[in-house]
């Protein structure tokens, strides 16, 4: 991911890279600017620190990678805002680091073996990004 991509859209590039159809974010921490939210106020702050919280990739209607991701944003003047980010409109700053739990691989592994150490080991992605 380079600066200035879509957090959401550089995040389902990945998923669909690593072919995760099913997936959920374990942890994201990171830096905008600033944001666009679904249901709630744009925030143009030009250093921006978000903090996944919940995030589920799923399949489109189209049967592409989707992304359904909550965060939340504190800006320059120390507000905190928490949303869904509109599609497009949250550009990363400098870096954000993100770590995926593929959840079919999971269930699988889960079949094949009874340590869950085993299946968490080989069921997540970590993947970072750095400008």
């Amino acid at each position: 991911m380079r600066s200035s991509e879509d957090l959401v859209e550089a995040l389902e590039a990945v998923a669909a890279r690593h072919g995760i159809r099913e997936g959920r974010i374990r942890s994201l921490i990171g830096s905008t600017v600033g944001a666009r939210f679904e249901d709630g106020p744009a925030i143009d702050d030009v250093r921006s620190e978000i903090l996944g919280l919940d995030g589920r990739f799923g399949r489109d209607a189209a049967g592409g990678t989707c992304l359904d991701l909550k965060f939340a944003l504190i800006g320059t003047v120390g507000r905190i805002h928490r949303g869904r980010p509109s599609r497009g409109e949250s550009l990363v700053l400098i870096c954000a680091e993100v770590f995926i739990e593929r959840l079919k691989a999971a269930r699988k592994l889960l079949s094949r073996h009874t340590s869950r150490y085993v299946m968490a080991e080989h069921a997540e992605l970590f993947v970072t990004w750095a400008a």
